[in-house]
């Protein structure tokens, strides 16, 4: 049994609609990870590596684990996020706009606010009550 409260479920139209939503992003494992004894956060990488999804209920666990190898080891391949700061230059951040667009659509399949957090210092973060995306950005410096 899901244990999320009815609130966190996510009906089947939702599922398909994330399910291609979340393939802009991500393959279907042929190996899928079994989360039903999975107590750890799950989240997984696009292959680029500027964009990590989270699943923060059970629910969307179910879905993100389908694109996730049951062989993938988190520790091994989970890329640092550590920024360093020049202070002798003027850092803005740009996002690319076409990976900004797939992360709203996968967050908008849900009728739930959408909170972004941006800082001078780390990636850009948007996240609902499913999920938690990092977007992380091109860092131009003026010289």
């Amino acid at each position: 049994m899901d244990s999320d409260n009815n609130n966190n479920n996510i009906d089947i139209k939702q599922e398909i609609k994330l399910l291609r939503a979340l393939s802009k992003f991500l393959n279907v494992s042929n190996n899928p990870l079994n989360i039903l004894d999975y107590k750890e956060d799950l989240f997984i990488f696009d292959s680029t590596n500027v964009v990590l999804i989270q699943a923060l209920t059970e629910s969307s666990k179910k879905i993100l684990s389908k694109f996730i190898d049951s062989d993938y080891d988190y520790h091994k391949n989970t890329p640092k996020l550590e920024y360093t700061l020049n202070s002798s230059y003027e850092i803005k951040s740009f996002y690319n706009s076409e990976y900004l667009k797939k992360v709203i659509d996968i967050l908008s399949i849900f009728n739930d606010s959408i909170e972004i957090k941006i800082s001078f210092d780390y990636p850009m973060t948007i996240s609902n009550k499913h999920f938690k995306i990092i977007l992380a950005p091109f860092i131009k410096n003026n010289d």
